[in-house]
Order: structure tokens, then sequence, then C-alpha cells
């Protein structure tokens, strides 16, 4: 037996909560008279250590937990009474322990988190997060608990048994024995969700956490082994349930890729569309824009004639230059039904790089009768013979044809001037010596 534990076992006082560090460097001992020993040393390789009493109180240790962080260890103690926290070793080292809240837990309540060094503290009202800087936001979950751990991304907790008449159906059931289950619950804080909740007839002794999984210990000698599901089955059954948004979040806190988390917005898409809730399937849709067919959503609204969330769809295939001259056609004839020319402005002259078919845009704005925004797009993008075009032939604008080609520089001009002139003799525009009398 190491020196160094014989001292502890030694001791008439009953131990009531117990931390160590990783390495073993350092170890809490709370007691149930009120008192937290800390030991230091090498106890791996008994080397000595040395221990000391660091706090005391009147108030039964319910809880003890270490926060390390680089050369900082901050130590957690509940009492029945209050949560405190106390420097054991580095900067602030020797001050007396700060009062964190005036607020306990019972015995077995308070573990930390080892991932993000939070200390969780379970009540009956809910469940207690704390940092060094304060306690954080709490996770509801209202019921007696008796035991608590952290693993994974999950809280896990043990509640007693209800007292007598309080869970009628829990007694309806199990009849007589219902006054010795034990409920066994998985939280997962993050998502705001029970993960797996049963019911155990024998009174769940210890919580061990090793080889990956979670194993229980009941009064009876019992061990049960609890094995997390692969991401792939917990989403199916999330499907299962159209628990959709969960899903989506499941997915982005695993970390799976783009193209994965937007098979879940389209199931999600394709399920509110069912129920008829078109603006929101339209907003699953679009998530899912990068991975989808679009094809396959443009069909939907086409047959619903629900013309605003097609051109909501139709608009942002445009924005993620996936659009085909298909899709241009399409929203233009959509701004033409609607006779909506404030959008239709705004879609052919968005800034950046051209988002659509250029030729398909001034053919359908043309045959649309939209003669401004055609001459726009092809004065804007160089094409001039096409702007002289739609001034004469759709617009009949001669006069701002003949002020278009007047402004033109003589390089523009020249290629083709007998072209320019046979068109203006053949719709009686100026004859060419008044052409040639334009300014430079």
């Amino acid at each position: 037996m190491w020196p160094a534990w014989s001292t502890v076992t030694s001791l008439t006082r009953q131990v009531s909560a117990f931390a160590a560090t990783q390495d073993l460097s350092q170890v809490a001992v709370g007691f149930a008279n009120g008192t937290v020993t800390v030991i230091r040393g090498d106890l791996i390789h008994d080397l000595g250590t040395k221990q000391r009493i660091i706090y005391e109180s009147e108030e039964p240790i319910t809880g003890v937990e270490l926060h390390v962080e680089a050369s900082l260890t901050t130590l957690f103690i509940a009492t029945t009474a209050r949560i405190l926290k106390l420097v054991v070793s580095g900067r602030g080292h020797g001050q007396p322990p700060k009062t964190v809240e005036d607020n306990g837990c019972g015995v077995g309540c308070m573990a930390v988190d080892k991932r993000t060094g939070d200390i969780i503290v379970a009540r009956d009202d809910a469940i207690y997060t704390y940092t060094l800087e304060g306690r954080g936001p709490p996770t509801a979950y209202e019921a007696p608990k008796k035991l608590i751990a952290v693993h994974r991304d999950y809280i896990v907790l043990v509640s007693p048994p209800s007292s007598a008449g309080e869970d009628t159906m829990r007694r309806r059931l199990w009849g007589a024995t219902a006054d010795s289950i034990y409920t066994f619950t998985l939280i997962h804080p993050d998502l705001r969700v029970i993960a797996h909740s049963e019911s155990v007839l024998s009174d769940i002794q210890h919580i061990i956490k090793i080889w990956g999984d979670l194993y229980t210990l009941t009064q009876d000698g019992k061990v049960y082994r609890y094995h997390e599901k692969t991401v792939q089955q917990r989403l199916e059954m999330l499907y299962q349930r159209n628990l959709y948004t969960l899903a989506a979040e499941l997915a982005q806190k695993c970390g799976m890729d783009a193209q994965q988390q937007n098979t879940i917005f389209r199931k999600y898409g394709d399920y509110l569309y069912q129920k008829g809730n078109y603006d929101e399937a339209m907003t699953q849709y679009i998530k899912a824009i990068d991975s989808t067919e679009p094809s396959q959503v443009i069909r939907k609204f086409l047959d619903t004639q629900r013309i605003h969330n097609l051109i909501e769809y139709l608009e942002e295939l445009h924005e993620h230059h996936k659009a085909t001259s298909d899709h241009t056609t399409l929203l233009l004839n959509c701004y033409a039904k609607l006779k909506d020319i404030d959008k239709l402005e705004k879609f052919i002259k968005s800034p950046g790089d051209l988002k659509f078919d250029l030729d398909t845009a001034i053919s359908m704005c043309r045959q649309g009768g939209y003669y401004d925004q055609a001459a726009y797009l092809a004065k804007k993008h160089g094409e001039t013979d096409l702007v002289v075009d739609i001034l004469i032939e759709d617009s009949k604008a001669y006069d701002k044809a003949l002020d278009f080609i007047c402004h033109l520089d003589a390089e523009t001009v020249s290629p083709a001037p007998a072209a320019r002139l046979s068109q203006a003799d053949r719709l009686g525009l100026p004859m060419p010596d008044e052409i040639r009398a334009c300014p430079d």
C-alpha cells in the first residue's frame, strides 16, 4: 500500500466527495464534517506526497471538482448550502475561497466537463453550469436528482423514485414496485433534447466512463453498457419524428460537410411542402441550393402556381451562378406575368458579374415589351448594333437612335456605314449628310 494513501484511509472522517487531476498530481477529498483536504505529489510513482486541509465549514461537503488551466488550478467546492471556488495552485493561491452562489447541491450532484472545464451542478429545478467567470445559462430539467456525470456531449442523470402519489402513471404501470424505480437519463444540452431515458429497477450506485462508452453499476451488482448510435442512425431517428431542425443542428455539431447538411435541408423542405407551408419550404430549398437539382424544386412550385416562391428560387439560382438560359427565361416571364418592373430593373441592373445569359435576357425583354431594359442591357455590354436595332425596330425612338449613333466613336461606326445609312434611309431617318453633321 502506498504510504500517501494510508494517511487518508486511516482518517475516521467520512469521505463525501473526491476529485483528481488526470495525472494524479493533485487530489481533492471532501468530508461530511465540512472539511476539504488537498493531496499533492507523485502518486503514480510513489515519490512522496503532501496534504493539507484547505477549507473548513459546518456544512457537509457534497462535491469537489478541479479546474486546471495552464499553471492555474481552481478547486470548486459544493456544500449543502453554497458553491465556492478556491485557487489551490498558481496565481491567487492562498486567498480565501469565494462564494460563487448561495445555493448548494446534494452528494453526487457535481461533475466536471473535462473538454471545457465547466463545472456542472444538478439541482431539482435545473442543471447549472459554472466557469471561472461565474454561472452560465442553465438547462431546464425539473426532477429530483441523485447522481450526475458528463459523457461526451451528454449530461448523465440518475433520479430517485418519485414520492408516493406523484407519478400516477408509473404507479399504474408498475404497481407497488414503482417506489423502487430509478430513472436513468441522458440529456444533450446543446440540442436541448433528452437523448435517452429509461426506468431502472435497482438503484444506480456508480456511473463509469471508460473505453468510449458509458457504464452503470447497480445495487444488485449488475453492470450496464451504453453505446452511442452512429450519427446516421441518430439522424434517421430524427427524420422518423420529423425533427429536421434538430437533425440540422446535430449534423452541424458533428462536423458533417455542406452536402450532407443540404440533404437535411432538402428533406425538411419536402416535409414542409407536403404540409402546405410553401414559404418555409422554399427557405429550406434555398439553403440546399448548391446540391439540389433545380428542376426538382421548380417543378413543385410551377404545379402549385406559387409564382412568388418560384421567383425567389430563380433569383437565388442566379445569385449562386447556377442559372441556365432556361432559368433566365422563366424568371423574366414571371416578372412579366406580375408586371413587376421594379424587380425586373433590379435584376438586370444588379452589380457585379453577369449572373444570367445576356442574349436570353435581351430577347425576353424585347418579347415582353420591355424595350428600355433591353436597350440598357445591350448598351451596358457593348452590343451597339443591337441597341440601334432595339431603338429603331422596337421602340420606334428614331431620335434616340440617331443620337446614340452620333455619339459613337468613329471606329465603332466605320465598319458598317452602308448598313447604317441604308437602314436610316429605309426608315425615313435623316439622310447621310445630316448624319455626318453630328457632333463628335
